[in-house]
C-alpha cells in the first residue's frame, strides 16, 4: 500500500507502473556485490523470483515481470477498518444477543 492522497484527483486518475527488466537488475546487483562470475552465471540470487523462471532442463528461460495482484486505487477520509472481530457473548440476554 502507498499513500497517494496528495496526487490524486477528484476524476481522471491514471495509475502508470514501471517494471525494471530483472536481468539487467540482477546483472548490476551482481556486478555491484559479488563482481566474480558465479557458476553457470547464476545471478539469478538476487531477485524474488521462482528459479525456473531462469531456465530448467525442462524448460525455456522466461525472466517474466508483471502485475500478478488485483491492484486498485482506494479513498477515505478519515480512517479505514481493515479487520473486525465480534465474540459473542451471550444469546439469551434481557436484551438479546450481547457481543464484545
Amino acid at each position: 500500500q502507498v499513500d497517494v492522497t496528495d496526487k490524486l484527483k477528484a476524476k481522471g486518475n491514471t495509475l502508470n507502473i514501471v517494471f525494471q527488466s530483472p536481468v539487467n537488475y540482477d546483472n548490476q546487483k551482481a556486478a555491484e556485490l559479488y563482481p566474480l562470475l558465479l557458476p553457470a552465471d547464476n545471478t539469478r540470487v538476487y531477485s524474488r523470483k521462482a528459479a525456473y523462471h531462469y531456465g530448467w532442463d525442462w524448460g525455456p528461460r522466461l525472466v517474466t515481470s508483471g502485475v500478478w495482484k488485483s491492484v486498485r486505487l482506494e479513498g477515505y477520509d478519515l480512517m479505514k477498518l481493515t479487520d473486525v472481530w465480534v465474540q459473542q457473548i451471550d444469546v439469551d440476554g434481557p436484551h438479546g444477543a450481547e457481543l464484545k
